[in-house]
């Protein structure tokens, strides 16, 4: 019987099944040293023992809209929809994109995520962004997916374009739950998708992009989590399982949707301040990649650089707050993880 490796993140709200060795410890092996320096202080800052002069990690939202209509999500409900988007759907402006890149290379940071709850695959120009981060320094480039139009970019150019990790969100064991969870996706083109990927991959002799599939527990989808790990964990890279965060604390809408085998975390501390910014098409830069990031702003990339929002005042007390176990004392910190991960 073949082994599977299970790790589980800082926050013990993710757990990681791998087929092989453990992920980042095969990425290391395939990367280098660089990125075995950088887990390194990866793990120092989510342990709250390291603080860096920029960013580990950046999230860039690309573009705040998304295909599908989820009920987990705010791209499920058009109020929040146009809450999260501000009004209008929007593209990040090239040249927002390149100043943030190119400010990022002066510091070192090594990791991108091209998303954080939009579509990526609508970013028409999706591929030539990864390149140039990957010119400009970056080693460790991904980003999240519900896989519907990964078919448009499959090709040799996206295998070499320094892409380290590909993320799809199915959130689903059978076509019948995946109708629930993945409202106006197409069951049977993303599984498509997904063997193109894995063959196109094999047949080029790539190494990355590893490939890992995402479920959140939701009650919608919970009798299905072990069918999911047992399936997808023998045939790709990595499995995550991760658990449901209302997309919008205290809305009433969202409280059927937690898991009665949800995980809990007791007196939980929040490491993404220490460890990475997000920025939306807009430039409005938060410490987290939470949906209701808009709650918790922490300054604009068009406006101030990247470097002076994470050495400001404002993000130091917030990392002193995580550190010392005072996320009751944020007003949105605590909405947050009593909300989504504590008991409390």
């Amino acid at each position: 019987m073949q082994t599977i490796n299970v790790t589980t993140s800082t926050h013990k709200q993710i757990r990681t099944y791998a087929k092989d060795e453990d992920v980042n410890f095969r990425l290391g092996q395939i990367i280098g040293e660089k990125f075995v320096a950088y887990r390194s202080n990866w793990d120092a800052a989510g342990k709250f023992q390291l603080e860096t002069s920029f960013p580990l990690f950046l999230v860039l939202e690309l573009i705040n809209k998304c295909n599908y209509r989820c009920p987990s999500c705010v791209h499920g409900y058009d109020d929040l929809r146009r809450l999260y988007q501000m009004g209008k759907a929007q593209e990040m402006p090239s040249q927002l994109y390149e100043k943030i890149i190119l400010e990022a290379e002066k510091f070192g940071c090594p990791s991108i995520c091209m998303n954080n709850i939009g579509e990526p695959t609508l970013v028409k120009d999706l591929t030539s962004k990864m390149e140039f981060a990957r010119d400009h320094g970056f080693i460790d480039i991904m980003f999240n997916t519900n896989g519907l139009l990964l078919d448009r970019i499959l090709d040799s150019r996206f295998f070499e374009s320094g892409i380290t990790r590909l993320m799809i969100s199915l959130d689903a064991a059978t076509p019948e739950t995946y109708k629930k969870v993945r409202v106006g996706g197409n069951w049977d083109k993303v599984i498509r998708n997904l063997d193109t990927f894995l063959e196109l991959r094999q047949k080029g002799g790539y190494k990355l992009p590893l490939l890992r599939t995402t479920i959140v527990r939701s009650s919608l989808n919970e009798k299905e989590i072990d069918d999911f790990v047992a399936f997808w964990s023998s045939r790709i890279d990595y499995v995550s399982i991760q658990e449901f965060i209302s997309p919008r604390p205290g809305d009433a809408r969202f409280d059927t949707m937690f898991a009665q085998s949800r995980v809990f975390q007791e007196n939980p501390q929040c490491p993404q301040p220490w460890q990475y910014l997000s920025i939306k098409p807009n430039g409005d830069v938060a410490p987290c990649c939470a949906m209701f990031s808009d709650l918790i702003k922490v300054g604009n990339a068009f406006e101030t650089s990247l470097q002076k929002i994470w050495s400001s005042n404002t993000m130091r007390d917030l990392r002193l707050i995580h550190k010392e176990g005072r996320y009751q004392d944020h007003p949105t910190c605590k909405i947050c993880l009593n909300n989504s991960v504590s008991r409390q």
